[in-house]
This record gives C-alpha cells, structure tokens and sequence, in this order.
C-alpha cells in the first residue's frame, strides 16, 4: 500500500508541477494557449488520480506506467527552447538592421558634407587621437616620477597603490586632469615618509602640479632650487617636516618668483633661518592671490 501511495503521489505532483509551469510560461509569453491547457489540465486531475490508481494497483512494469506528464514536460521543453531560438534570432537580425541603417545614415551624412567640412571632421578627429596620445604619453612620464620619488623613500611600501604597469592617476593621493592625464594634486600628508628633501625633488618635474602636500612626514635637508619649476602651484604644505629640512635664499626667490598664483604656503617647522630679511619682502609677488601663510625662521 505504502508504494501504491508513493507511486500515486509522485504522479500528482509531476502533474502539478507541470501545469504550474505551463500555466507560468503561458502568462509570461502572453501565449492564452498555454493557460487555457493548464487550467484544463488541473480540472482533469480527477480523472487522471484514478487512472494512476487503477494503473499503480494493477502492478504494471515501470516502462508501461504512466508517461503522458513526462511527455507533456519534454515538448513544453521543446517549445521554450525553439521560442527563445526564435527570439534570440530576431534580436540578432534587429541588431544588425540597426548597424546597417547606422552606416547607411553615416554614408549619407559624410556624402552630404563638403570638401571643407570634411577637412574640418577629419582635423577635429585628429586632434582627438592626438589628445589621447598624449594622455597616454603624460601618464607615462607622470608614472615614472612618482616611482622615481617612492624608490627614494626610506620606507617606499608606504604607497603599496604606486605600482608600475597601472594607471598612476587611480593611485592613492594623486589626483590628475581628466583631458591631459597631467598629474595636477599630490596630496602625501600624515604617512610617515622618510628620506632626504634634495633627492625627492623628482617631483618637481611634475610641472602642473597646482596642490602639494608633504606636510607632517619626516623629509629631510635643503630643498632643492627645482621646486621653482612648479610655476602653476597653488597650493604648497611642506610644514611639520623634520626641523631639518631647510630653505635657502635662492630658492625661496626662484619659488616665490615663478609660483606668482600661491594662494596658500605653508612652511611651518621648516628652516628658513637663512633667508635675508630683504628676500622676505618678495612676498609682495603674491599680494594679489595669498589666502594663508605660514612660516617660521628657526635659529641655526
């Protein structure tokens, strides 16, 4: 009785199972079909219980049992699988009747257009290749700086991001220009860098720089007279460096001199002991974009 009732229970729940599927199917493809045949068929699941009984009490072999939900599942099967073939199918031929019809619009459009505009489309294409190129180019001269300037460090696996081969504008504390790829903020503040201030001017070569931060680190020695090169800088922090670090007079006029758009220096903790007082008076250069302005003369 037990394996009547295991037999009877495993038909009702294929039959079940598939009139729900069909009956899903038929509402998802729009197809009144489908539904119509799954309504049907769970109303005739009176019908279909006793012939299981009759079929499993008769002790039949398991090959002339009954088949027809299995049947039934094998050609909704069949069907899904030739409807979304079919689909798939008119999707590609969309695709490529709007890539023709695309070319089509383009041929006609440059077939439309003079001699003159074409010159034109044909130089502003070019200086859009050219300006890829030399993103591509300026990101690569950015790159090896800052790996010049890491390897100079006596603790280089602070900047773990600053790795060769990946893009340098997506590393930690460099921030570039979206068009020209030129490095323009570097902001290494508060991450323990240690090494001498004369061999880490590679970074002065970075001549779009317009924000410095190397405040709060442990940079050491003069700085060099390069630092003049970062003629665009606006913003410069090198305070709270090691009491160490120093600024002669010749750099402090070639700095002051060429960064004439600082709107913000600070210098504090650095030695500028050295400075002549008559060298403090070009501070005058940036009376007009000066914000903020720290500095400090520590005694030899």
């Amino acid at each position: 009785m037990k394996q009547l009732k295991d037999k009877f229970g495993n038909k009702m729940s294929l039959n079940v199972a598939y009139s729900t599927t069909e009956w899903l199917f038929g509402l998802f493809t729009g197809c009144v079909g489908l539904v119509l045949d799954a309504v049907h068929l769970t109303f005739g699941c009176g019908l279909l219980t006793f012939l299981l009984f009759v079929m499993a009490a008769s002790r039949k072999k398991a090959d002339q049992e009954y088949t027809y939900g299995y049947k039934r599942l094998e050609v909704l099967s069949a069907f899904t699988n030739a409807f979304y073939q079919q689909e798939a199918s008119k999707f590609k031929r969309q695709i490529r009747d709007i890539q023709n019809l695309n070319r089509h619009i383009l041929g006609e459009a440059l077939s439309s257009l003079s001699l003159k505009e074409l010159k034109n489309l044909e130089s502003r294409l070019e200086k859009g290749l050219s300006r890829v190129r030399s993103r591509k180019s300026n990101e690569g001269l950015s790159r090896s700086v800052l790996l010049l300037f890491k390897n100079s460090f006596n603790t280089p696996s602070i900047l773990e991001t600053w790795i060769n081969g990946t893009v340098c504008c997506e590393w930690d504390g460099v921030t570039c220009d979206i068009i020209s790829g030129h490095v323009m903020d570097l902001n290494l503040s508060l991450l323990n860098l240690q090494g001498q201030s004369y061999p880490n001017c590679t970074i002065f070569s970075l001549s779009h720089l317009q924000q410095l931060d190397l405040s709060s680190n442990y940079f050491f020695g003069d700085i060099s007279s390069t630092i003049s090169h970062l003629s665009k800088l606006q913003s410069l922090d090198l305070s709270f460096n090691s009491v160490r670090m120093r600024l002669d007079s010749y750099s402090w006029n070639k700095l002051i001199q060429n960064a004439t758009n600082l709107a913000e220096l600070h210098l504090g903790g650095v030695d500028m002991s050295f400075i002549e007082d008559s060298s403090m008076s070009l501070l005058t250069y940036l009376s007009s974009s000066l914000v903020s302005l720290i500095i400090s003369q520590t005694p030899n």
